[in-house]
C-alpha cells in the first residue's frame, strides 16, 4: 500500500569539491546519506519528480518516492 510520509525531506548540499554534493534523506529525526551526485543531475531529478515518481531509497521492505514534491 502506498501511503503519504509527512515528516521527510530531501537536501543537495554542495560538497568540497565543485563537480559534486552530497543528497541527504531526513525523515523524522533521522538523517541518511543517499550519495554524492552532480548538480546538472540533482537538477533533473528535481524537475522530473514533478512529473513521474523518482525512488529515493528502500530500507527493508520499504521503498520512499519522491513525486510532485511529496514523499510516498
Amino acid at each position: 500500500m502506498l501511503r503519504r510520509v509527512e515528516n521527510a525531506s530531501i537536501e543537495y548540499r554542495y560538497g568540497w569539491s565543485a563537480k559534486r554534493g552530497d543528497v541527504r534523506l531526513h525523515l523524522g529525526n533521522q538523517m541518511y546519506n543517499l550519495g554524492r551526485i552532480t548538480l546538472e543531475d540533482w537538477s533533473k531529478i528535481k524537475i522530473e519528480q514533478r512529473t513521474y515518481p523518482v525512488r529515493v531509497w528502500t530500507d527493508g521492505e520499504r521503498t520512499y518516492w519522491h513525486f510532485q514534491n511529496r514523499f510516498y
